[in-house]
């Protein structure tokens, strides 16, 4: 008998736009000019819907979102013909998050930050305590939540879609819901659309990887591993209840990512371009910025462990920055040229 997975997109925002054409390093990949987090969010839903519908006869996949139907990424999820798509629904409601999810055996859940009304962290937390509430109510049997760690509490600055993520985990646990806490890093296709894309410089074919990463190696992972991992933990649910996981397909320092690309795309010279925290956000006008320059701030203190053995126990094929870039060097090549 298959197994009922309902993936919940509870995002503040009902009408976010991206880019859903599909021309990406990643057929399915999501971009958008909202910033990392938005696109990052998104993300997580397509390539946890994309590896459960390869498994068809295990899953039956259900699409619960708070985005409109007419959103690009309502448009996208249903592209990729899940058995269920329901959109517009009232996240922030325990009551009718449970009446959708009744029945289901298990529950992936991304949750989003709002910018545009001052109550990032409260109106995501309530959120996902309202989405937690509904699972137990129904007796979910395992709950993925897609978290982060508490930045402000380790180092005393703020970064709101990780903080309020954190909280969100540490009610799950307090509640005693069967959850698995998942720490997703950054993917590698962000250096073909996203916060780690090379830009442009004054000199022929030189492009400059700008992020206040320091000399700290960064753990990533591939957009296609990503939800090969989640499928994972979802076939042995027993297993990860209970679990926090931190997935890293690979690891190094910028200098070392951009050192691979020059490599695999050469004329193109890639180099890293180290600048401040403050450098970074005076680059940039997205939302999240500064949580974004935060939780850069933290990942260089060392503070948190990503476990590369453990995602090679979800997925024995995860790829390397590498292989990765070498498989999809002429996409690169194109899209860095942008």
């Amino acid at each position: 008998m298959k197994k009922a997975v309902c993936i919940i997109a509870a995002f503040p925002e009902t009408n976010r736009e991206g880019n859903d054409s599909g021309d990406g390093v990643s057929q399915e990949y999501f971009t958008c000019n909202e910033g990392y987090w938005h696109s990052s969010a998104a993300n997580q839903c397509i390539s946890a819907t994309r590896a459960l519908l390869q498994n068809r006869e295990e899953f039956l996949v259900k699409i619960l979102t708070s985005a409109s139907s007419n959103s690009s990424l309502v448009r996208k999820l249903k592209s990729l013909k899940p058995d269920i798509v329901l959109s517009g629904v009232a996240v922030e409601k325990t009551s009718e998050v449970a009446k959708q999810i009744d029945g289901s055996f298990s529950v992936f859940l991304v949750t989003d930050t709002i910018y545009d009304r001052g109550t990032s962290v409260e109106e995501e937390v309530a959120i996902g305590r309202a989405v937690g509430d509904a699972c137990l109510k129904c007796g979910i049997k395992h709950v993925i939540y897609s978290t982060q760690m508490h930045v402000y509490a380790s180092i005393g600055l703020r970064s709101d879609p990780c903080d309020s993520k954190a909280h969100i985990a540490d009610y799950f646990t307090n509640i005693g819901l069967p959850r698995t806490l998942l720490v997703i890093p950054p993917l590698y296709e962000d250096f073909s659309h996203g916060v780690f894309k090379p830009l442009k410089t004054d000199r022929d074919n030189l492009y400059k990887i700008v992020a206040p990463t320091g000399y700290i190696p960064i753990d990533l992972i591939s957009f296609k591993d990503l939800g090969s991992c989640i499928c994972s933990i979802f076939k042995d649910s027993k297993q990860w209840v209970g679990k926090t996981i931190t997935l890293s397909g690979d690891k190094m320092t910028l200098k070392e990512y951009a050192q691979i690309l020059t490599h695999h795309l050469f004329p193109c010279n890639i180099e890293d371009a180290p600048v401040t925290p403050e450098e970074f956000i005076a680059r940039h006008s997205w939302d999240g910025v500064e949580d974004m320059a935060n939780y850069f701030d933290y990942l260089t203190r060392g503070v948190q462990r990503n476990n590369q053995i453990t995602t090679m126990s979800l997925d024995k094929d995860v790829m390397s920055f590498y292989d990765w870039s070498k498989a999809n060097k002429e996409i690169l090549k194109r899209l860095i040229a942008e």
